[in-house]
């Protein structure tokens, strides 16, 4: 009797742990600073180091989605690395694209569109192993490039060499913490919480 009790008390708090981490990382997202339209209609007024610094975390959008890729990434043992140098690639080359061609048509649907992809690729990933699941997560890694467009539309194109710097170690930071999170917050957490945030985009514009 009293081993169980033990035992119970024991399984119980992994689980408290895990919903106050859940709570802790929604509770970023959804205060982190207001969602930005990618509209490519405006840029910033001075597209400087600090600026690329400081875009990954103040649009909801670029937030979820690269806390989102390393909750994937934790998904994929041995992959980790791999994932998110890809992402951080992948964002680069987009960002190029979108200084060279500008804006794209649908480009906030694609955006919006990646979070949902990348929530769902965290809820197979964690369940199953197959050639679908792992195209699915490679699809989300790849959704990561309308997020650099959208950075290499907006931004003057003079100003790109001080913006990306800055943008790619704050992307790489959000990238290692999403990882950390998702080693530690189980994917049934992970998921839904991901797929929130994208209605909490599209509810507020971005």
């Amino acid at each position: 009797m009293f081993k169980s009790i033990v035992s119970k008390q024991n399984v119980s708090k992994p689980n408290v742990s895990k919903k106050v981490m859940f709570i802790a990382a929604l509770s970023t997202a959804i205060f982190s600073g207001s969602a930005l339209a990618h509209t490519g209609t405006e840029t910033f007024m001075a597209s400087t180091f600090a600026n690329g610094l400081l875009h990954p975390l103040t649009g909801l959008d670029h937030l979820i989605m690269l806390l989102g890729v390393g909750f994937l990434a934790a998904q994929m043992q041995g992959k980790q690395l791999s994932i998110i140098l890809g992402a951080l690639v992948t964002m680069l080359i987009g960002t190029g694209f979108g200084a060279l061609t500008g804006l794209i048509t649908g480009m906030e649907s694609l955006i919006l569109a990646s979070v949902f992809i990348v929530a769902v690729a965290v809820w197979k990933q964690s369940q199953q192993v197959t050639v679908k699941v792992n195209l699915l997560s490679s699809a989300a890694v790849m959704m990561v490039l309308f997020h650099g467009w959208a950075h290499g539309v907006e931004a003057p194109a003079a100003q790109l060499v001080q913006f990306v710097p800055g943008m790619l170690i704050s992307a790489a930071a959000l990238l290692t913490l999403g990882a950390v999170i998702g080693r530690q917050v189980s994917a049934k957490w992970l998921s839904p919480s991901l797929g929130l945030s994208g209605a909490l985009v599209a509810f507020l514009g971005a």
